[in-house]
């Protein structure tokens, strides 16, 4: 039986909302470059990325790929 000294900590033990209040106080680029760190960095790296979407040309190729992603 190992120790608890013994046991591997990893981000992946702390709950969402404690990673979203560390990365609040993080700069939008270094959140960008820390991508992979989790999926909670994944996460909030996506939406500081992408929060807005465009539609600037609705024409039947973009239709098309729409259609596809339903």
């Amino acid at each position: 039986m190992r120790s608890l000294a013994a046991v591997r900590r990893t981000g992946d033990d702390l709950p969402e909302d404690v990673w979203r209040d560390i990365i609040s106080f993080l700069p939008t680029e270094l959140v960008l470059q820390m991508i992979s760190v989790n999926r909670t960095f994944f996460n909030v790296a996506l939406d500081m990325k992408y929060r807005e979407v465009a539609w600037t040309k609705l024409d039947n190729g973009f239709l098309n790929i729409l259609h596809r992603l339903q």
